[in-house]
């Protein structure tokens, strides 16, 4: 087992390639790949780990670190990924134990991963390992080749960009009280914006009533002519008015003038008020992501 490289952009994708013909994903290319490596959770992979053979990744484990109001000490976030040629050997159980270790140096709370919803042999192995199944997912996407409707905009309610660091806070607060029905939300602070400022694409828009922020949106990109919908608010008093879809096509015209060929977003699988507006806007589902958490202490 050794540390992640720069260079192993292309054999971590093939061997992502191979996991998903047998687990039902959709494999990244190399340069969106070498975006999620570069997130604020995965932080360039340094805490990444690979496995090789005969000249080729068998093994990978994807590890980051994000903060979480129900676990004390954050969540180690980590993927298993074990080429399905070399499965059952115990590269699966060594990786989740590199995982562990990375959570007992930083004094995580809990570990947390993901598994696709048609990975049978991903889930029973997370079940095995004691985690618990925490949330499901949906992943949605939309081609930018439909038309962007016009955003009707509530009376009283104004859009504006995003001012920096003055609008950090306020956002922080709300970002957090509109998540807060979503189990895996990460608590927000304004150095959380701070972060998100560096990632490819940035731009946030707020809603603004009376001069205060009632809702939000942001997108980035996640690879080439990838956009994504990374975050969308509303104040609990002022939704189903017609603001959270006014931001959801502000958004999409964000992307556009990106020239973004597609759009993605994650909402929870029961959150059948947000479903329903994605798809009125064009969204279909892609696939389902369950997250599982096994805490530590």
């Amino acid at each position: 087992m050794r540390p992640y490289r720069d260079d192993d952009t292309q054999h971590a994708v093939e061997l992502l390639r191979a996991v998903a013909d047998v687990d039902g994903a959709a494999p990244p290319d190399e340069a969106s790949w070498r975006a999620f490596v570069d997130n604020g959770t995965n932080r360039g992979g340094g805490g990444f780990r690979c496995i090789e053979q005969g000249g080729r990744l068998v093994g990978l484990l994807v590890s980051g670190w994000f903060d979480d109001r129900e676990a004390p000490g954050g969540v180690q976030l980590g993927r298993v990924l074990v080429h399905p040629a070399a499965r059952r050997r115990g590269l699966g159980r060594a990786l989740l134990r590199e995982l562990e270790a990375h959570a007992a140096r930083r004094g995580a709370g809990a570990i947390q991963g993901i598994t696709r919803q048609k990975a049978a042999a991903g889930a029973a192995f997370c079940a095995q390992a004691g985690f618990r199944l925490l949330v499901h997912d949906l992943r949605m996407r939309r081609p930018m080749d439909l038309a962007i409707p016009p955003a009707a905009w509530p009376q009283a309610v104004t859009l504006r960009p995003y001012r920096g660091a003055e609008d950090d806070e306020p956002w922080a607060e709300l970002a957090n009280a509109c998540f807060a029905r979503d189990t895996v939300a990460v608590q927000l602070t304004a150095q959380s914006m701070e972060e998100m400022r560096d990632d490819p694409g940035f731009e946030m828009r707020a809603a603004e009533r009376d001069g205060r922020m009632i809702g939000f949106c942001w997108v980035n990109q996640g690879g080439p002519e990838l956009g994504v919908l990374q975050g969308l608010g509303v104040d609990a008093n002022h939704r189903r008015g017609g603001v959270a879809r006014a931001l959801v096509v502000e958004a999409l015209q964000l992307l556009a003038a990106q020239a973004c060929t597609r759009v993605e977003l994650t909402t929870e699988v029961d959150n059948e008020a947000a479903i329903t507006l994605y798809r009125s806007l064009g969204f279909s589902i892609v696939e389902e992501i369950v997250s599982w958490r096994r805490e530590l202490r």
